[in-house]
């Protein structure tokens, strides 16, 4: 049994998930909001003033791949990513007589954008 005293507001909201007795509406016109650390923000929860960044992803049934030097796991995901191995790509033919060489983690080079 729970016994809550009444919150000192006059149009109490209803218990959040998880919690037992009624609260008051926040005014957030008087919340100054930090920028969350995370990329794409989600707008705040119903009863919050303050953007916030997705759930964390749940990588506890996740088992990854081994590969030799592998790079940071990007944020969101469970797993590293594994740098490409350019000993199994096959490039296409280019129609440049002068193609870039590849960039940074990609195999094969590319013709040069014509801007």
């Amino acid at each position: 049994l729970v016994l809550c005293a009444r919150p000192p507001c006059e149009n109490p909201l209803p218990p959040l998930p998880g919690q037992c007795c009624p609260r008051c509406p926040v005014d957030c016109s008087l919340v100054l909001c930090a920028r969350p650390p995370c990329k794409d923000p989600l707008p705040p929860r119903r009863g919050e003033c303050c953007p916030r960044c997705p759930d964390p992803v749940d990588c506890s049934a996740v088992s990854c791949l081994a590969c030799d030097n592998p790079l940071p796991t990007p944020p969101g995901e469970c797993c590293p990513r594994c740098p490409v191995d350019c000993r199994l790509v096959l490039c296409a033919t280019l129609p440049c007589k002068y193609p870039l060489p590849p960039r940074r983690g990609e195999c094969c080079p590319r013709c040069p954008s014509l801007i």
